[in-house]
This record gives structure tokens, C-alpha cells and sequence, in this order.
């Protein structure tokens, strides 16, 4: 702003021949300054994000032996597809992190919400209903019992990570879990921290759902929200 108010006044007459030249100076070094170069921005489904928006200040860093990557290492060497993360909440949002681990396997994502809303149409969302899931655009399922816990390693969320908040969504993501096992079988990767579905395997299993169907939704700008 500062910037653009200096550049938009009009200068004294001596002056005002360089104004145009300054500006775009001025406008080439916010670009190369900013966020508009940064390669994880571009391919992001989380650029809304404070993770992004926040271009001054440092992003956290993973390191890649921390225990919650795990998952994202063995996924490097996994079959193409996007990733549907579970739990996401559009109150306490996962954001931060599941940005984070985008960065570190470079796929498309897909957030898989705990408490549905009518209201909320976005293209990277979709239901946590086993029958949905098979139905989004997501190939890997990535369920997250101690999500709470993974945004809270990398600090800077908005909310407190409360015991009663790691509880609360601990036992909706161990619960769903139970239920994809019961429908698709053992998953494909466990540790502690995930639990990780090929739903193309479990769409082969189901004739009426083909591999890779998109499910049907209204437009909405990109992004976990």
C-alpha cells in the first residue's frame, strides 16, 4: 500500500518523467520479494492459508525424521493419485500442517470433513462417509488420530491444542478408521501417527464404482476451505 499510494500521486514536474519507471521498479521488486515465486505456493491446495499469507515470516520447518512424516516418506514411493487427509474441520482447521506435508509429497489434496455444513460447497472437500470417499477425487486416504497433536509440533495455530480438543478428534478419527477397516480391510500403511487406504483398490472391489470417479460438486476456489 505505501508503495502503490508513493507511485499513484502525482509527483513534482521534474520528477514526474522517472515516476513510471520507479513504479515498475518498485512492482518488479514485490514480485521478486514476495510470494509469487514460491514453487510450493503455486501447487498448493492451502494458499489461503496464514501458512502462505504470511510471506514474511519464516515458515516452520519438517524436519524429514520427525515421526508424523513418516507416512509422506512412505508415500514417495507409492502410486500417483491425490490425497484425501482426515479429520479437517473448518473451525479448527488443519491447514498449517496438512499444507506442510504438501510440500513434502507434492500431490493434490483433498480434506475430508468431521462435521459436514450444507454450506460448504469447496472443490477440495468431501465427506468422511466410506461410500463418499470412494466417490471424491483422492486416491490415497490418509486418516491423522493425533492431528491435533501434529499442528500443535509446528505451533502457530490460532486455538489452544486443549487435552479435551486432542480427545475429541482422537476418538472421531480412531472411530472412522475402525470403519474403513470393517469396510475395505487392514490399511495398506499404519504407524502411530496415520493410517493410510488405496481406494482404488477398494473401488475395484466395488463394481459399480469405477476407479477414479470424481465426485460431483459445485465449483469452489481451490483450497482446503
Amino acid at each position: 500500500m505505501p508503495v502503490a499510494a508513493a507511485f499513484g500521486s502525482p509527483w513534482p514536474p521534474r520528477w514526474r518523467a522517472a515516476q513510471p519507471w520507479l513504479a515498475a521498479a518498485g512492482i518488479a521488486g514485490l514480485l521478486a520479494c514476495g510470494p509469487f515465486l514460491d514453487a510450493d505456493l503455486g501447487r498448493s491446495s492451502f494458499a489461503h492459508d496464514e501458512l502462505y499469507l504470511r510471506f514474511t515470516a519464516p515458515r516452520p520447518r519438517l524436519e524429514p525424521e520427525d515421526p508424523p512424516v513418516a507416512v509422506y516418506r512412505w508415500l514417495a514411493q507409492a502410486a500417483p493419485g491425490a490425497v484425501i487427509e482426515l479429520p479437517w474441520d473448518p473451525v479448527f482447521m488443519f491447514d498449517r500442517v496438512l499444507g506442510l506435508y504438501q510440500t513434502v509429497h507434492a500431490r493434490q489434496v483433498v480434506v475430508a470433513a468431521l462435521r459436514p455444513d450444507a454450506r460448504l460447497r469447496f472443490r477440495n472437500m468431501t465427506s468422511i462417509l466410506p461410500g463418499q470417499l470412494l466417490l471424491a477425487r483422492g486416491r490415497w486416504l490418509i486418516v491423522h488420530p493425533l492431528i491435533v497433536r501434529e499442528e500443535e509440533r509446528i505451533g502457530g495455530s490460532p486455538w489452544a491444542p486443549v487435552p479435551e480438543l486432542r480427545r475429541a478428534f482422537r476418538r472421531e478419527a480412531n472411530s472412522m478408521a475402525a470403519r474403513y477397516r470393517a469396510r475395505w480391510g487392514p490399511p495398506d500403511y499404519a504407524d502411530r501417527w496415520a493410517r493410510v487406504w488405496d481406494l482404488d483398490r477398494a473401488r475395484r472391489e466395488i463394481p459399480h464404482t469405477p476407479p477414479g470417479t470424481v465426485q460431483s460438486q459445485a465449483a469452489a476456489p481451490a483450497g482446503g476451505r
